[in-house]
């Protein structure tokens, strides 16, 4: 609820039916994910009609109708959908594996953060996207690999020996080039909408969606994984 409204607010303004439509609808598509994942492509295609059905009737400037459905509909899957396949993680899963492919996530994601902010203070010389992010360099997105390497290691040794070493590995090598990605899009999100931070929920930290921007790549990835390539490798 808290990032679809971020996400509304700073597209849509003052515009209150318009963020409280884009609530309802990304609300009950996270529901269905969650409930009812098997009908998650019927329930995208009923939001995307509704939304094309709406800017019909209301279209506004003509010159960016097009446009405003599509934010719409991206915002919907986007701040609604991709942090439930967390949740879907847990429960798809036997219960303790679940459980580590939850921890597998947040440690990959967590360390590449940690490590990448450390690496950049202390390393940081070449900017990696500077009109994205000025201050990320690629010194930091090196150490932020490698965080997120030790985290897939440490993971496998504690709470995700279901996951295979050579597994692990690869998984968090292309989480750690993932979770960055994460960070950079979100960052291209606020540039687009003129935003500073997604909200002010969290006191010197900006809104809920700068805190879980990463999260939101990584976790459907590693439920991809887990879901179509981790049964043939166990």
């Amino acid at each position: 609820t808290v990032m679809l409204s971020e996400y509304f607010r700073m597209w849509a303004g003052d515009d209150l039916p318009m963020i409280a439509t884009g609530v309802a609808f990304g609300l009950a598509l996270g529901v269905v994910s969650m409930l009812h994942p098997n009908h998650l492509g019927v329930a995208l295609v009923a939001a995307m009609l509704l939304t094309v059905l709406g800017f019909t009737v209301n279209p506004g400037p003509f010159e960016t109708t097009w446009t405003r459905m599509a934010t719409t509909v991206l915002g919907l899957v986007y701040c609604g959908v991709t942090l439930t396949f967390l949740y879907r993680l847990r429960v798809e899963h036997p219960d303790a594996e679940g459980r580590g492919w939850v921890y597998f996530v947040l440690l990959i994601t967590w360390a590449n953060d940690t490590c990448a902010y450390f690496a950049g203070r202390l390393l940081g010389k070449h900017k990696l996207f500077p009109l994205l992010s000025p201050k990320k360099t690629w010194e930091g997105a090196v150490g932020g690999l490698a965080g997120s390497l030790g985290g897939a290691v440490a993971a496998h040794f504690t709470f995700a020996s279901h996951v295979g070493l050579v597994e692990a590995i690869i998984i968090g090598a292309l989480g750690g080039v993932l979770a960055p990605l994460g960070d950079l899009a979100e960052s291209l999100l606020k540039r687009s909408f003129g935003a500073k931070d997604s909200g002010s929920i969290l006191p010197g930290h900006g809104g809920l969606m700068d805190r879980v921007d990463a999260v939101m790549i990584t976790g459907p990835y590693v439920y991809l994984v887990s879901i179509f390539i981790h049964p043939l490798v166990r």
